[in-house]
């Protein structure tokens, strides 16, 4: 049965529950086979009694027997804060996290939460057709679009079909210089130009409003390491005004240390 397809998806992980510990070989052969990792969760020890009367006979008052009884609903908190495997569901999953991390180190790497997928096309049509496809997104997850405001009914409209939310998160403008002549002049004495490294990348991620967690400071350190950008230096070599290029070739994250602003430098 373990070995049939569609029985158990061996790409997941899962656990086993109720098996005879003269199964695990079983279980261990067929995990071989199919080149996952076993480990033993834990033993529920079975205990049978042959004789009744091995067991002590119990003094009961009248008073103690008349309050033997069976639970109710109003006992299940009392009964699931002694349980082992009860408790709070946060205290619980905690607990299923660190089990995870311990039995299968793999499973706890963060996913990456900024990965980009480009849609080039300019037809209305392709572009639905795309997007309704499951093999380029995944209805059943949040995702983030980032398009031409055109697009919106689109994406609403094959969102109303997938019977998905969909709202705008944020409006962003582009800016077209059309002549450097139309640019003010900046008073730029001690400071100087010159491109982030990786020593800058918390202080991009703690400005930037999509930031400030794990997953934004891994995009912001593929985009600093393998992408052009550029920042004002101050005297003592901070940056105190950046901008970066994403991997589709678009600029952004641009930021101005609020003390610098006087100065006209880009907010």
């Amino acid at each position: 049965m373990l070995t049939q397809e569609n029985t158990v998806d061996w790409n997941l992980h899962f656990l086993f529950g109720g098996l005879d510990v003269s199964n695990v070989p079983i279980i261990r052969e067929v995990c071989v086979m199919k080149r996952v990792n076993l480990k033993t969760y834990t033993t529920v020890n079975l205990m049978h009694l042959t004789e009744i009367c091995h067991l002590n006979s119990p003094t009961l008052d009248g008073e103690l027997e008349s309050r033997i009884t069976s639970l109710d609903l109003s006992h299940i908190d009392l009964v699931n804060s002694t349980w082992k495997f009860g408790g709070d569901e946060r205290a619980q999953m905690k607990s299923a996290k660190l089990k995870l991390r311990e039995y299968f180190p793999s499973s706890q790497t963060e996913g990456d939460s900024f990965k980009d997928i480009e849609v080039l096309t300019k037809d209305e049509a392709t572009l639905k057709e795309i997007t309704s496809n499951s093999m380029f997104f995944d209805w059943e997850k949040y995702f983030c679009v980032g398009t031409n405001l055109k697009n919106r009914e689109i994406f609403e409209a094959v969102a109303s079909e997938k019977h998905s939310s969909c709202r705008c998160l944020a409006v962003c403008r582009m800016m077209i210089l059309k002549a450097t002549s139309d640019l003010p002049d900046i008073n730029c004495a001690g400071m100087s130009l010159g491109s982030l490294n990786e020593s800058h990348i918390e202080l991009v991620n703690g400005t930037w409003k999509f930031g400030q967690n794990e997953q934004s400071s891994r995009m912001i350190q593929n985009m600093v390491k393998n992408f052009p950008s550029c920042c004002v230096l101050d005297t003592e070599g901070k940056p105190v005004s950046w901008v970066l290029t994403y991997a589709n070739g678009a600029m952004g994250m641009l930021y101005t240390v609020p003390d610098t602003e006087e100065k006209a430098l880009p907010k």
